[in-house]
């Protein structure tokens, strides 16, 4: 499905048959116009915009995402929708404002990954005519990283990292985090 937008999806747990879809845009032009509409709430289909620049690693997303989708399972979103709850996960803050503007979108922000857990074909073809950027391949996404934001966001100590990867680190942030 899209192979041309490199699309990747990944299975979840806890709903029969939900799996995350996900993006990679690099040199993105129009972030701050895609920013207007989720904030508008008139982006359809509704998707999650991430800043590529703070993701190591596809685990964090995956992580991030089932933790969305638990709380959606039991009713106890922290913000409006799945995708905005899946931004907000990504973050160890219990600030859902900062959250959402640390690790999505802002008027800058040129790499984005783009997830959704509601994907079929004609909504998979709509994301490509909402970024106005260049599709990438997931394997790359390691090498965007702004490792030393990562390490201070997340207050990411050097032995943490000798005995464990940096997805590691933070997805146990992400699991440990808003109980």
């Amino acid at each position: 499905m899209c192979d041309a937008v490199k699309q990747v999806t990944i299975p979840l747990l806890g709903a029969r048959g939900q799996q995350l879809s996900i993006w990679l845009f690099r040199n993105v032009r129009n972030a701050k116009a895609i920013q207007q509409q989720l904030v508008a709430g008139s982006l359809e289909p509704e998707l999650a915009f991430i800043n590529a620049n703070l993701v190591p690693d596809l685990l964090v997303v995956q992580a991030a995402a089932q933790k969305a989708l638990a709380a959606h399972l039991r009713g106890s979103l922290r913000t409006r929708s799945l995708h905005a709850e899946l931004v907000y996960n990504l973050s160890g803050s219990k600030h859902v404002g900062q959250s959402l503007q640390r690790f999505g979108l802002s008027e800058d922000t040129d790499q984005i990954l783009v997830a959704s857990f509601h994907m079929d074909d004609t909504d998979a073809a709509k994301v490509l005519s909402i970024v106005e950027g260049e599709p990438a391949d997931l394997h790359t996404l390691s090498s965007l990283t702004d490792l030393a934001t990562v390490k201070k966001v997340y207050k990411i100590v050097p032995p943490e990292l000798d005995v464990g990867t940096l997805a590691d680190a933070i997805c146990c942030r992400i699991a440990a985090s808003h109980c």
